[in-house]
């Protein structure tokens, strides 16, 4: 007779893979910050050189993103916000909210070229082709501009106060935040046909998705996606807390989910949001917060470099820009043997692993793809940093787990700091049969 024993085999370590698209989103705070010329920086715009800022004072610069030299015009601005840099890097427009108008900047000079005016209190700007649309808080409307001729092309009512605003891939339609109005406005740039979306509550900040979607955050910390083809809602709202400052988007390059990031939510931090989960690395699950980054004091703007590499987050004292990228703590998983397991013989065994210099709270899952909270939970604890732990697994954890593929499991360890950041590892173990 043959006798067949369950033998459990441990991989050498390694990173799956796989942990890369679904982290792809910039999860830790790095050590590099721009430091502004101003006390503060308050709106934020990225080109593949530069990074410009407003600081809703009254300077205005752009800093080399290589070198991390800055530019800033001598000139005074009247309480500069919305801020928005070309891309070929030629000019810089600024949002003058004390002087009613939007004022070009020669990137080349710097030179500070003549302003144009548009309506009261004007907030945020947005590119589009050679158009920028500006909203105008003090209006309620928003305005198209030409920058080839420097004149206004259109004029178009909005809700009350309107602040954010964002124009839709094609730009055939632009997104408008309203502070004052419950509902966010939508224009089609064709027809400058307006229409409304309910949204509940007052929002300040929208973005736009490549994957048709536009997200509206709300004064009541909700964020509320819309469907871009029929401008209808999607889902319901997400709740995160706190008090929003603003919003941006990051799709990743394969699948139809979306990385949210709001800034203010909690004071002083930045919270991700994934929308809708990809079903591949957490299924069953809803959209959720898949993390919230604190101790960027002051966090305002925020933008995204487009193969989501890294984030950029202004802040409103410091007179600094904080940059997050991807990785962070990353705990080194190790072990030192190989263990047959069977539930005769021996049940589970030990894995060690160990962390550089961060240290906090782990947990273990099996499966999920390395996002937290989508695996089976089979340990947690606590870690410093340098430190080593172990955690145990047993025949059983893997033979009950929904993410067996083929006898073939990933188990995944993560770490949070105490700022928010987490970070992860991930290795292989494969259930075996054999004579």
């Amino acid at each position: 007779m043959t006798v067949k024993k369950a033998l459990i085999v441990l991989a050498l370590v390694s990173l799956l893979p796989r942990v890369a698209d679904a982290a792809s989103f910039p999860n830790s705070i790095s050590t590099q910050k721009f430091t502004a010329a101003t006390s503060k920086t308050y709106d934020l715009s990225l080109s593949s050189k530069y990074i410009a800022y407003s600081d809703n004072a009254s300077a205005i610069g752009w800093i080399d993103l290589i070198t991390g030299a800055i530019y800033s015009p001598s000139h005074s601005f009247l309480t500069p916000r919305g801020i928005v840099i070309e891309s070929d890097d030629t000019h810089v427009y600024v949002a003058e909210y004390g002087g009613n108008c939007i004022t070009p900047v020669l990137v080349s000079g710097p030179l500070v070229e003549t302003s144009v005016p548009v309506g009261t209190s004007p907030w945020g700007l947005v590119l589009s082709g050679s158009t920028i649309w500006v909203t105008n808080y003090g209006s309620s409307n928003a305005m198209a501009v030409d920058t080839s001729t420097g004149g206004v092309v259109a004029t178009v009512t909005s809700g009350n106060n309107p602040k954010g605003i964002a124009v839709e891939g094609g730009g055939s339609k632009v997104y408008i935040a309203n502070s004052g109005s419950d509902y966010g406005t939508v224009i089609t740039t064709s027809s400058l046909e307006i229409g409304q979306i309910p949204l509940g509550s007052v929002s300040v900040d929208v973005a736009v998705s490549e994957n048709d979607r536009a997200y509206f955050v709300r004064t009541d910390g909700n964020v509320q996606a819309v469907n871009t083809d029929d401008n209808s809602l999607v889902g319901t709202p997400i709740n995160i807390g706190g008090t929003p400052r603003s919003i941006a988007v990051y799709s990743p390059s394969s699948g139809s989910y979306d990385y949210v990031y709001v800034t203010g939510i909690p004071s002083n931090g930045l919270t991700i949001v994934e929308f809708p989960v990809n079903p591949s690395d957490c299924p069953g699950a809803v959209p959720r917060i898949l993390q919230t980054i604190v101790g960027i004091t002051g966090s305002e703007d925020i933008v995204i470099q487009s193969n989501g590499a890294k984030a950029y987050v202004a802040r409103n004292s410091g007179n600094s820009i904080t940059v997050l990228e991807k990785g962070g703590p990353q705990p080194a998983i190790k072990t030192g043997y190989y263990s047959c397991l069977n539930a005769t013989t021996q049940s589970s065994t030990t894995v060690s692993f160990s962390t550089n210099n961060y240290g906090g709270n782990y947990q273990v899952e099996i499966g999920g793809s390395g996002i937290t909270g989508c695996g089976t939970m089979i340990a947690s604890g606590t870690i410093g940093g340098s430190s080593s732990a172990q955690f145990s697994v047993n025949a059983t954890d893997l033979t009950t787990s929904t993410y067996n593929v083929t006898q073939k499991y990933s188990l995944y360890v993560f770490i949070t700091d105490s700022f928010g950041r987490t970070g992860s590892a991930g290795f292989d173990i494969t259930l075996d049969t054999i004579p």
